[in-house]
């Protein structure tokens, strides 16, 4: 190859190379970019989607979240109902909720911290939006015995009383929280909480708004009082401002009336007390973190109106009233873990042991172990439908789920 011939030959391929790093520089800055046109089903940028995808409300299937035939896998022979051994459970929510409440109907109504928004589930995993308004970012929910008022508590301080059923929202003092329903469900409890202790008040106000009242006096000790109301409206919550008592580790429990006056007193075998009423409002179910076992878990039943504190007696079960509910007036479930352990009374939040189900009947002391949920299930939250076929409950992931009962 003559030399001339080899210059042009390299000439061409460098103008060849040029061109082709000149195009892709072009590419990259200077031509536009490909136009997205909007998704007409996405709201523009800053409103508000008022039309979340629901699951079907007529499906009829539940949303399990799990394989079923796997489930069956692990135990062959557990059962559909809870009747002693291994049972299966069914998972309606595929996400955490806040709040589950059961209704007249038999469904659980509850607040999607995912949209803000309340929703009505029943047995068979059908939702319905029961609510048009969203609040996001909601700190705490308390939802009335009948599910159809909330209080909603801010990260801000603020607080607003929503009715669900007209929509009406009535905004409450900033000052005012730890918010709890009359049994009733007419009246909501709080604690008005000023810079200065004298000015530190448990109130009342009407959920229509009509009228707020004083209960009592808080001072400096607004931190030891519990808002509790019992379903007959007598006793406002508990106040743990009682004198020590003979005998170590043993605490006095005040009960406080609706019009702030003490009524009877408990008590109790240890700290972090804990209470649930039952239906009739006559009857506590309470748990403590008990000083002579090793701050273990233990559960206790006493009479709350009249003689209160008589016909004590103490539950053969390791477990914490937030995981109990009452089905009746004498027959309690309760989530107890398979494994106990010590200094774990304070919190049921620190055992992470799987949990079987029992029922107590209160009345007598009897215990007896009805489920042993297949899945490694912690259960909290729980509640009986109205008609007494499921127990509810949320697993340590906040998902609703239900054991049916029979």
């Amino acid at each position: 190859m003559s030399p001339r011939i080899k210059q042009l030959l390299q000439i061409t391929v460098f103008l060849f190379v040029a061109f082709l790093m000149g195009l892709g520089l072009y590419f990259l800055f200077f031509r536009s970019g490909p136009q997205l046109n909007p998704s007409p089903d996405l709201p523009a940028e800053g409103a508000t989607n008022t039309s979340p995808n629901l699951p079907s409300s007529n499906s009829g299937t539940p949303v399990t979240g799990i394989d079923t035939d796997e489930e069956i896998e692990q135990a062959p022979d557990a059962s559909q109902v809870a009747d002693g051994g291994d049972v299966l459970t069914v998972q309606l929510t595929s996400s955490d909720i806040i709040a589950p409440t059961t209704v007249v109907s038999g469904s659980v109504r509850y607040y999607d911290p995912a949209d803000g928004r309340f929703y009505e589930i029943d047995r068979n995993g059908n939702v319905t939006l029961i609510a048009s308004r969203a609040f996001q970012g909601a700190e705490s929910i308390s939802l009335n015995n009948g599910g159809d008022s909330a209080a909603i508590e801010f990260p801000d301080g603020s607080n607003v009383l929503y009715n669900l059923n007209t929509n009406e929202q009535t905004s409450l003092p900033d000052h005012w929280e730890d918010f709890g329903f009359s049994g009733e469900g007419d009246e909501l409890a709080s604690k008005a909480i000023g810079l200065d202790p004298n000015n530190r008040t448990l109130v009342a106000t009407s959920t229509d708004g009509s009228r707020t009242r004083t209960i009592a006096p808080l001072g400096t000790n607004s931190d030891k009082v519990t808002i509790n109301w019992s379903p007959n409206n007598t006793i406002v919550g508990f106040s743990q401002t009682g004198s020590a008592q003979t005998g170590f580790g043993r605490e006095q429990i005040f009960l406080i009336d609706e019009n702030g006056n003490e009524e009877g007193a408990l008590v109790v075998e240890g700290g972090s007390f804990s209470a649930r009423w039952a239906p009739s409002g006559n009857y506590i179910l309470y748990s403590v973190a008990e000083t002579n076992n090793d701050y273990r878990a233990s559960l206790w039943y006493t009479r709350g109106s009249g003689d209160v504190g008589s016909e004590r007696r103490r539950i053969n079960l390791e477990t914490w009233v937030e995981k109990c509910t009452f089905a009746s007036e004498s027959v309690v479930y309760c989530a107890v873990p398979r494994n106990g352990q010590a200094y774990s009374g304070f919190d049921p939040e620190d055992v992470f042991s799987p949990d079987d189900v029992y029922e107590i009947n209160v009345k007598t002391g009897a215990t007896r172990m009805i489920g042993s949920p297949v899945l490694d299930l912690r259960l909290f939250n729980l509640s009986v439908s109205a008609d007494g076929r499921d127990l509810y409950f949320t697993d340590q992931a906040g998902r609703l789920n239900l054991m049916r009962l029979r």
